[in-house]
């Protein structure tokens, strides 16, 4: 009983002292990005109508078809190994904005959304 108790402990021990990969909440966001779900980035409410995967010369790129008052347009999403970052840029028929991880909370089942730059938008 002795025996299997100190072995225990001991895999607690190993357990504890062992490194984990800790990341920000918000890492990732942009990526896990679905269809229905929406956004608020710089005062204006998104929301995802689709999603896909395209080919580029340096990889993949993710591209959500984005709606909004401003008007129809994309997402697209890159991400960089090097620097561990996740960026994209909101392509609009007038305009196109870059846009960060940081820079959104996203909504599933609630009609209030939270953006950093917005406030509380219901």
């Amino acid at each position: 009983m002795l025996h299997c108790f100190m072995s225990l402990r001991d895999l607690a021990a190993a357990w504890w002292m062992t490194d984990r990969v800790r990341i920000s909440p918000s890492s990732g966001r942009l990526l896990g990005l679905r269809p229905g779900d929406r956004f608020v980035f710089r005062g204006e409410s998104f929301t995802v109508v689709a999603r896909s995967v395209q080919p580029t010369a340096t990889g993949h790129e993710l591209v959500y078809r984005v709606e909004s008052s401003l008007g129809d347009g994309s997402l697209v999403v890159a991400r960089d190994a090097l620097a561990n970052t996740t960026f994209g840029e909101v392509q609009l028929p007038t305009r196109c904005f870059p846009i960060f991880d940081s820079d959104i909370v996203i909504s599933r089942d609630s009609d209030i959304v939270i953006s950093r730059d917005s406030g509380v938008v219901g």
